[in-house]
C-alpha cells in the first residue's frame, strides 16, 4: 500500500543549526547510503574533488543521509574530510523507508541552507567521475534547467524496468523523451525542489525516482538530460535473480 508523507518528521536541531551556520549555499550534494561501507568513501572523495576543481568560487556542501546500514557505513563516512571550502554535514534519514527518505532529508537541509541547486547521488556508484558533478550542476546553477537527468550508455539487456515499462509510459503519457526516468542520480533547482518539498504525494520510499520527473514534467519545467557515462553500481547485480528483486518491485 502506497505511504503517504508524515508531516510531522523534522530535521535534528543540530542540523538545522549547521544549515543556519553556512546559508546561503549555491550547491547542495547529496549522497544517499544504505550499507556500502565498501564504496562510500570513493564517491565522496570524487564528489570532493569535483566540487573542488569544477566550483571553486561557489558556496557548497556535500550532505550525506544515512539510511539504516547492517555493515560499517557510517564508520566509512567518518573518515571523510573534505576540503576546507566545501561544509559536511552527515546525518540519519529522517524517516525509515528507503531512498524517499534519504531524498526528503536532502531537500530539507537544502532548504535550510537555503541552496540553489541539489545534486543527488548514490553511495554505490563505482564508475562515478569527478566530471559528472560538473556534468549534472551546470545546466541547474546557470538557470538552463530545472532537472537534469544523465543519459547513461547501458547493454541494450540492462534497465529492464526503463526500457519496457517507465520510458514507454513516461513518454507516452507525458510526451517527455527522457530515455532513462529512473536513472538514479539528478540535479535539482530550487523552484523545483521546494515544489516537490510541498507535494502532498511526496513518497517515503520507493519510486521517488519517477515521482521526481513526473512532476517536473507536470509542472512544466526544464528538463535536460546530459552525462553520457557509462553507470556501474553495486547494486546492479541484485537484478541477476529477477524472480527475487524485480519482480516484487511490481507489486508495491
Amino acid at each position: 500500500m502506497y505511504q503517504k508523507w508524515n508531516k510531522n518528521v523534522r530535521l535534528k536541531p543540530k542540523i538545522v543549526r549547521k544549515c543556519g551556520e553556512i546559508k546561503p549555499l549555491d550547491i547542495v550534494v547529496g549522497v544517499l547510503c544504505k550499507d556500502v561501507e565498501s564504496t562510500i568513501l570513493n564517491v565522496l572523495n570524487v564528489i570532493n574533488k569535483g566540487l573542488y576543481k569544477f566550483f571553486p568560487d561557489f558556496k557548497k556542501a556535500i550532505v550525506v543521509s544515512m539510511g539504516l546500514s547492517s555493515d560499517d557505513t557510517a564508520e566509512a563516512i567518518e573518515l571523510f574530510q573534505p576540503y576546507s571550502s566545501i561544509a559536511k554535514i552527515v546525518t540519519d534519514d529522517i524517516t525509515l523507508g528507503g531512498k524517499g527518505g534519504g531524498i526528503r532529508t536532502i531537500i530539507e537541509i537544502a532548504h535550510e541552507a537555503e541552496a540553489k541547486a541539489i545534486v543527488l547521488f548514490d553511495g554505490d556508484l563505482l564508475s562515478i567521475e569527478p566530471e559528472w558533478i560538473q556534468a549534472i550542476s551546470t545546466p541547474i546553477i546557470y538557470g538552463r534547467a530545472d532537472l537534469t537527468v544523465p543519459y547513461y550508455i547501458r547493454d541494450k539487456y540492462d534497465g529492464v524496468v526503463t526500457n519496457n515499462l517507465v520510458y514507454p509510459f513516461t513518454r507516452a503519457v507525458y510526451g517527455l523523451n527522457v530515455r532513462q526516468p529512473i536513472a538514479g542520480e539528478f540535479g535539482l533547482s530550487r523552484d523545483l525542489y521546494e515544489i516537490l518539498r510541498k507535494h502532498p504525494l511526496f513518497p517515503p520510499d520507493f519510486g521517488v525516482d519517477i515521482f521526481m520527473v513526473t512532476v517536473a514534467t507536470a509542472e512544466q519545467m526544464m528538463i535536460r538530460e546530459g552525462l553520457f557515462a557509462l553507470k556501474i553500481h553495486r547494486s546492479t547485480g541484485r537484478y541477476l535473480e529477477p524472480e527475487k528483486f524485480l519482480i516484487p518491485m511490481f507489486g508495491r
